[in-house]
């Protein structure tokens, strides 16, 4: 960036109304004008923060809205409460992916999430509610070594975390990341 010239700082100066001596140094007319625009930027990043915040704010409280008003409807309904799972498996996008069993290599799985039952085969495109993804993802076994200089003798340590199950997505949709 190309340094300015004390005539140009001047006029920055002149045009945001700052008074300043005619034989004042170059270096103080810059720290005059840095501390007149830097409180407008500063101003204006603290204000989209707080916008941002609030626009958060308000999609997780109707978000939280639309699953109490969906538990009340299906209490009414069933004379029961729904799970919050039970409610995002009902309401989750769905998302086709390949699943891989990594634990039992060509095993198929079935379980059931949210009071819905799931069969899936080992390299299987399927569409899963994107909970029920996010929910095989995050299943995982400890990786254990044995620690030979542990002061109590030979014993087992944690080193890592080895997934159960793999779902990959085959065709994601750009609004579905983040």
């Amino acid at each position: 960036m190309a340094r300015k010239s004390i005539e140009e700082v001047k006029r920055e100066l002149d045009a945001l109304n700052i008074k300043y001596a005619d034989d004042m140094p170059y270096a103080k007319l810059c720290e005059l004008l840095n501390a007149a625009v830097k409180p407008t930027v500063e101003t204006f990043d603290e204000e989209a923060i707080r916008q941002e915040a609030e626009r958060k704010a308000r999609i997780e409280a109707e978000a939280k809205a639309k699953v109490e008003a969906e538990m009340k409807a299906q209490n009414a309904v069933s004379g029961r409460k729904l799970s919050p799972e039970e409610i995002a498996v009902k309401n989750d996008p769905l998302i086709e992916v390949r699943f891989t069993n990594i634990e039992s290599p060509g095993v198929a799985l079935s379980f059931t999430y949210g009071g819905k039952r799931f069969e899936l085969d080992d390299g299987q495109v399927v569409k899963l509610p994107v909970c029920v993804v996010n929910h095989l993802n995050n299943l995982r076994i400890p990786v254990r070594k044995y620690d030979e200089n542990a002061p109590s003798g030979q014993q087992t340590v944690v080193t890592g975390m080895r997934n159960r199950f793999s779902c990959q997505p085959v065709n994601l949709k750009p609004q579905m990341v983040g």
